[in-house]
C-alpha cells in the first residue's frame, strides 16, 4: 500500500501527488477559499432578504434552522473515552421549523397541481382500475402491479440505489364515526397526530389553503404538512415527509384526502430517504353515524443505514407502515373515542374506585396520555447505542419534561428491543397476566397485584384500561 501511495499519479494533471507539505498547503488555500464563499454567500443573502422580501420560493417557506435548545430533544450517549458528549438528531423537531412566509401566487399554481395530479391517480387507483392490484403471495395483501402502475402514471423513481424500494398496500374499514367529523380530524394536524399516535410521532401543518372557509360548505382544501412516521422501536429510524395534502368531496357524502410528497433540499443523513408517492383514503358517509375508510399506501423508500435485523422483514416487507396497520389503528382509536364520549359507567367496566362518568372520562384521558408519552419516548432523538449493556443495543435520551401535569424537570429515558421465541400472543398475555407481573416488574415485586378498576376502550375485551393497586403503589396500565 505504501509502495502505491508512493507511485500514483495525479489524474488532473498527470504528475506525482502531493506530499504531506502540499497537501497541507492546499488543504490551507481551501478554508480560505471556502470562508470566502461563505462571506460572498451571506452577502448575497442580505442583499436578497432586503430589497427582496416578497418573493419567497416553497423551499425557503420549508426550511430548516438548528437547534439551540439545550435539552429539548437531545439525546447523549457514552464515547469510547466513557465521557457523555451529544449525539446527532434524527430530523427535525417542531421548534427547528422557521415559521412559514405568505406562498406567492407561483407557489400556490405549484402546489395546487401536484395535489391535483395526486387526487386524480387516487381516483383510478381506487374506484376504476382494478388491474393495477395483485395479491401479494407473501401475506394475501394486495399490491400495486408495478408494470401496469408505470403505463399509465409515467412515474419517476426518486431513488436510484440498490437499496430503494416500492411499497404499496391498500385495506378497507368501517368505522363508528361520522365521516365529516373524520375529515376535519384528517386536516387538523394536531388531531392526526392523536387519532394516529402509534404511527404519526410528530405532525405540523406548514401552509393551510382554503381552511379559512367552513370545511361542511368547502372541502376543497390543500395544505402542506411535515410529519414524521415511526415503528415502536428505537431500533428503527423515524421517516420523515414533507408532504401536500387535498381535500375533495367529490360527490355527496364521499371525501377523498391525497397526499404526495412535496419535497425540498431535506435532510435524511440519519434517517430512511422516502418519497411518498399519490396516497390516502376515501371516505364515505353511511347511516347511523359510520364511515367506510378505504385506505392506499404508495411509497418509495431507500435505506441508507442497515435496518436491524429484527425488524428487517418487517420494514422491508412493507407491512411496519401499510395500508393495514393505518387501517386497524384507526379503527382501534375510533372505537376509544366513542366509549370515551359515554356519560354514564357501561356494563363493561366494573370498578371499586369509580363511580361517576366524570371520573371515568378523567381516567380515560389519562390512559391517553399514558399512551401518548410513551410512543413519544421510544422515538429517541439520537438513538445512541450502548452496545456495552446489551446485545441488541440501548438507546438513551435526556429531555425537558413540560407536559401538564407532571412534574416538570429533566427526564431520562432508556430502552431496548429485542427478539424472543414466543408468539406475540403469548407475549401479550404474559404482561396481562397480574400472577406473572412480579416477574417482570420491578414495583411489583413479592407483592400482590390487585386490578380495582377496569374500563373498556375497543369491542375486544383485550383493548382495555385497568387500575392497579400494588403494595403502597397505584398505577393504571393501558392495553
Amino acid at each position: 500500500m505504501l509502495d502505491a501511495l508512493r507511485n500514483v499519479i495525479c489524474p488532473a494533471c498527470g504528475g506525482p501527488p502531493f506530499g504531506r507539505e502540499g497537501r497541507e498547503h492546499n488543504l490551507q488555500f481551501l478554508r480560505f477559499e471556502n470562508a470566502r464563499l461563505k462571506e460572498n454567500r451571506d452577502r448575497l443573502s442580505n442583499f436578497v432578504n432586503n430589497h427582496m422580501p416578497n418573493e419567497p420560493t416553497v423551499g425557503d417557506s420549508l426550511a430548516y434552522v438548528p437547534s439551540h435548545q439545550i435539552f429539548d430533544g437531545i439525546s447523549y450517549g457514552i464515547n469510547g473515552s466513557n465521557r457523555y458528549e451529544p449525539s446527532s438528531s434524527y430530523g427535525p423537531q417542531p421548534s427547528q421549523i422557521i415559521q412559514p412566509r405568505p406562498l406567492s401566487e407561483t407557489d400556490i399554481s405549484l402546489l395546487s397541481e401536484i395535489a391535483a395530479s395526486a387526487v386524480e391517480e387516487l381516483k383510478r387507483l381506487f374506484l376504476t382500475e382494478e388491474q393495477f392490484w395483485v395479491k401479494s403471495c407473501i401475506d394475501g395483501t394486495y399490491v400495486i402491479d408495478t408494470e401496469s402502475y408505470e403505463k399509465f402514471s409515467h412515474a419517476v423513481k426518486h431513488f436510484s440505489s440498490t437499496t430503494a424500494h416500492v411499497e404499496s398496500s391498500k385495506d378497507v374499514t368501517v368505522v363508528p364515526i361520522e365521516a365529516i367529523n373524520l375529515v376535519e380530524m384528517f386536516l387538523d394536524s394536531e388531531k392526526w397526530k392523536e387519532l394516529f399516535p402509534t404511527i404519526v410521532n410528530k405532525a405540523k401543518t406548514i401552509h393551510a389553503l382554503g381552511s379559512g372557509l367552513p370545511i361542511r360548505e368547502n372541502c376543497n382544501v390543500l395544505q402542506v404538512i411535515w410529519e414524521q412516521l415511526h415503528i415502536l422501536s428505537p431500533l428503527v429510524p423515524a421517516r420523515e415527509f414533507m408532504i401536500v395534502r387535498c381535500c375533495q368531496e367529490i360527490e355527496k357524502g364521499l371525501w377523498i384526502i391525497a397526499d404526495v410528497s412535496h419535497r425540498p433540499n431535506f435532510d435524511f443523513v440519519n434517517n430512511a430517504a422516502c418519497y411518498k408517492r399519490p396516497s390516502g383514503c376515501l371516505i364515505q358517509a353511511l347511516p347511523n353515524a359510520h364511515s367506510k375508510v378505504m385506505w392506499i399506501e404508495h411509497v418509495e423508500v431507500d435505506h441508507k443505514l442497515d435496518t436491524h435485523k429484527i425488524y428487517r422483514d418487517l420494514v422491508s416487507g412493507g407491512s411496519g407502515y401499510g395500508a393495514k396497520r393505518w387501517i386497524i389503528t384507526l379503527e382501534r382509536m375510533c372505537e376509544r373515542m366513542v366509549l370515551s364520549s359515554i356519560r354514564t359507567l357501561p356494563p363493561s367496566d366494573w370498578s371499586d374506585v369509580i363511580s361517576t362518568g366524570e371520573a371515568r372520562r378523567s381516567v380515560m384521558k389519562l390512559g391517553e396520555r399514558i399512551v401518548k408519552n410513551f410512543n413519544e419516548m421510544l422515538t429517541m432523538s439520537g438513538k445512541v447505542d450502548f452496545p456495552q449493556q446489551s446485545k441488541n443495543g440501548v438507546r438513551v435520551s435526556i429531555r425537558m419534561n413540560n407536559e401538564a401535569g407532571q412534574p416538570p424537570g429533566i427526564v431520562v429515558s432508556a430502552s431496548s428491543s429485542l427478539s424472543i421465541p414466543l408468539t406475540p400472543l403469548q407475549v401479550f398475555v404474559f404482561l396481562q397476566n397480574l400472577d406473572t407481573r412480579q416477574q417482570w416488574d420491578i414495583l411489583s415485586y413479592g407483592t400482590v397485584v390487585n386490578e380495582i378498576a377496569r374500563i373498556a376502550t375497543g369491542s375486544s375485551e383485550t383493548n382495555c384500561l385497568t387500575i392497579l393497586r400494588v403494595h403502597v403503589y397505584l398505577f393504571s396500565t393501558v392495553f
